[in-house]
């Protein structure tokens, strides 16, 4: 009886890597937890490199198998997170490469059956950003100005403010060191202001 009300409190107070260390031993419950933490947050992220919903959401269920396959090589020394979203933007890469769908340089651009809600995640955009694009009202529109930035600069801004990750867990994605992510994110939102000031002039 006790491991059975133990089984179901799996999660309540434990960590992510925590929870992998339980996987590690099979626990399925501790599997769906993480599943149910980070399924849609994964979905936005890897939308953004196919945008095609279906395609996406069979990248995130990869995504999660890959991860369930290689559960005993992960460190636990080291974010859970980080180690999911690389597993998540290699297989989206590969799927580009293999189906040559798309081209890396149209990394984010939406289509119209985009639907994620990237707004509400930009919380702290300095030189008020958040103002200038509740204006437009529209999630197309952030979408939009995202497809207008380098490359380098939209994976890390989206990392930053919509999957929410640390300077660290961002340039342990992108292979970069945090005063390189920082300077994308800075130079991104001067981007972002300059041309969302163009559009208002528009």
């Amino acid at each position: 009886m006790r491991n059975f009300f133990n089984s179901l409190s799996v999660g309540l107070s434990k960590t992510d890597e925590e929870l992998m260390e339980l996987v590690k031993k099979n626990n399925q419950l501790a599997f769906r937890k993480l599943f149910d933490k980070y399924q849609g947050l994964l979905m936005g992220f890897v939308y953004g490199f196919v945008k095609n919903k279906e395609i996406a959401e069979e990248l995130v269920q990869k995504s999660f198998m890959k991860l369930y396959d290689h559960r005993q090589s992960f460190d636990s020394s080291k974010k859970f997170k980080t180690w999911l979203w690389t597993i998540a933007k290699n297989n989206a890469l590969d799927h580009i490469k293999k189906k040559k769908e798309q081209l890396l340089e149209d990394y984010l651009r939406p289509d119209q059956s985009g639907d994620f809600d990237i707004v509400g995640s930009i919380e702290d955009v300095n030189y008020n950003l958040i103002n200038m694009i509740l204006e437009k009202e529209t999630k197309q529109y952030i979408l939009n100005l995202l497809d207008k930035l380098p490359l380098d600069q939209r994976e890390a801004i989206y990392l930053k403010f919509a999957s929410d990750m640390s300077l660290k867990e961002i340039g342990e994605v992108m292979n970069k060191s945090e005063g390189a992510v920082k300077s994308l994110i800075f130079r991104g939102k001067k981007s972002l202001e300059k041309i969302i000031g163009e559009s208002k002039n528009e």
